[in-house]
């Protein structure tokens, strides 16, 4: 049989880690994605939001690729906007609080950005001042989820059904830290799973959401589920399961 030819898209870091675990199955393109590979490429997985207005941009990929609305990623990039959007439609309970009383600890997160660039933790005595002036900036402030853990999980999606699942387990020494630039796990786990929370589908459901998203949670000390964010695309760690991972994303695309 011949291989598929295949097309990743435009993160060079994460495409290092996924290559070697592809080609014994898939033709991989020896560039990263462009619209000139519309016609040689029989699957296309996107990795980077700008991948998808090149997806967008003939119908020569229609059916080669999964990427969600671009309602939808505008939604899920703006935090802010996503959070305003889960409260009128689902239990708030899911997210952490818009206020915490007395002496709890909140952070500062701009509305569109990743990899935690612009977000700081917010102490009690600052918080007065601080939260009134970001009332009307591209920022706004939460509830800190104290907890040495956090969770990354994968989900693969289409027509209502999870088609592949995964979930990264992160592991923090310190309870208090904003994971992304200058703060790394000290351990992180990788695992495939059919085990995934009923509020995740319901979300994806909700927004008729097609492609792959990373949704990035903790679970509070009483063991509540608390969502951070829904990251309209894959997730870094996910390469790490690339081979398993496109096979089940090509043979969807492929057989639906």
């Amino acid at each position: 049989m011949t291989a598929l030819r295949l097309v990743l898209g435009n993160k060079p870091d994460w495409t290092t880690r996924m290559i070697p675990l592809l080609t014994s199955d898939f033709e991989v393109a020896s560039t990263l994605l462009k619209i000139d590979h519309a016609e040689w490429a029989d699957i296309v997985v996107p990795l980077h939001l700008s991948d998808y207005e090149i997806l967008r941009a003939t119908s020569l990929f229609q059916g080669k690729a999964l990427f969600p609305a671009p309602e939808t990623v505008a939604l899920c990039h703006d935090k802010r906007r996503f959070r305003d959007w889960f409260r009128t439609h689902f239990d708030p309970v899911y997210l952490p609080a818009q206020t915490v009383p007395g002496s709890g600890l909140l952070i500062a997160r701009p509305c569109e950005s990743e990899w935690g660039v612009g977000a700081v933790l917010v102490e009690s005595n600052q918080q007065g001042g601080l939260v009134c002036s970001y009332a009307d900036s591209d920022m706004f402030t939460e509830e800190y989820i104290t907890g040495h853990t956090e969770f990354a999980q994968h989900v693969l999606f289409d027509d209502g059904h999870v088609l592949y699942s995964a979930l990264s387990t992160y592991e923090h020494a310190a309870d208090r830290y904003v994971r992304g630039v200058g703060c790394g796990p000290t351990r992180t786990t990788l695992v495939e799973t059919d085990i995934i929370p009923s509020i995740f589908v319901a979300i994806l459901s909700e927004l008729n959401y097609s492609g792959t998203a990373c949704i990035d949670y903790k679970i509070d000390a009483t063991g509540q589920i608390k969502i951070f964010e829904i990251n309209p695309r894959m997730g870094g760690s996910l390469a790490g399961l690339a081979h398993s991972y496109v096979a089940t994303y090509a043979g969807y695309l492929r057989y639906y």
